[in-house]
């Protein structure tokens, strides 16, 4: 669990900016964690350049356009081993034939897999800009 590693996990929305102004203010290294809803340079790029010169704040994201969200970013980092993805998630196998379909159910679904993938005894991978984040924060 991170906080075992001191590490605070956080949900801001659209008010990110204010942690992040507040976090420089206090000296507090501050790991953003977000979707590149399709447009990379857009949503993380520009959205982010204020923060870039700030060696206490880190962004990750996926830059794969194409993987907009974190539910087509987790299906692709268990896209080898897809069923076992789908029992952590209480997906049935015959769900399972096809990545989207995986991808719909965790969108429809986004809390009911979410925990269903904090308590499973089984692991599953994790997309690399998370687990890069959870590296960097480590590293602070």
């Amino acid at each position: 669990m991170p906080i075992n590693d001191g590490i605070d996990v956080i949900s801001v929305g659209l008010t990110f900016k204010r942690f992040l102004d507040i976090a420089i203010q206090v000296n507090q290294a501050v790991a953003v964690v977000t979707d590149n809803d399709g447009d990379y340079m857009e949503k993380i790029t520009k959205k982010y350049e204020d923060y870039a010169c700030f060696e206490g704040i880190s962004i990750f994201a996926d830059d794969r356009e194409s993987l907009k969200t974190l539910e087509p970013q987790f299906v692709d980092a268990n896209k080898a081993n897809l069923k076992t993805l789908c029992d952590v998630i209480g997906l049935k196998h015959k769900d399972c034939d096809s990545p989207q379909r995986v991808v719909d159910y965790m969108l429809n679904n986004k809390t009911t897999w979410a925990l269903r993938v904090f308590e499973a005894k089984k692991s599953v991978q994790y997309p690399r800009y998370i687990t890069d984040a959870v590296t960097w924060c480590k590293a602070e």
